[in-house]
């Protein structure tokens, strides 16, 4: 049905995001969903974006938009250290 699918892909989504690992589904782990890239992918960027907070995206968005105005935009400790940590 429409709203229990609803239901799940935002809890899921939510779940990705903060890291969590729970799952409502009958399965125990996502192991049965090991051969679906389209969900691999989508939860790995969803982890990885929930990993380096909001504060850095807020950062990150001001770097761009000072960017494309030709201002230069100073990174903190807090952006550099998260953006090369998750790079490496």
């Amino acid at each position: 049905p429409l709203k229990k699918a609803l239901f799940l892909s935002v809890f899921h989504a939510v779940s990705s995001f903060c890291n969590a690992g729970i799952t409502l589904s009958h399965f125990t782990t996502h192991t049965h969903f090991a051969s679906n890239y389209a969900l691999l992918i989508v939860t790995s960027c969803l982890m990885l974006a929930g990993s380096l907070g909001f504060f850095v995206w807020w950062e990150v968005g001001n770097y761009c938009k000072n960017r494309i105005q030709k201002k230069r935009y100073p990174w903190s400790l807090v952006t550099k250290l998260s953006l090369i940590g998750s790079a490496a």
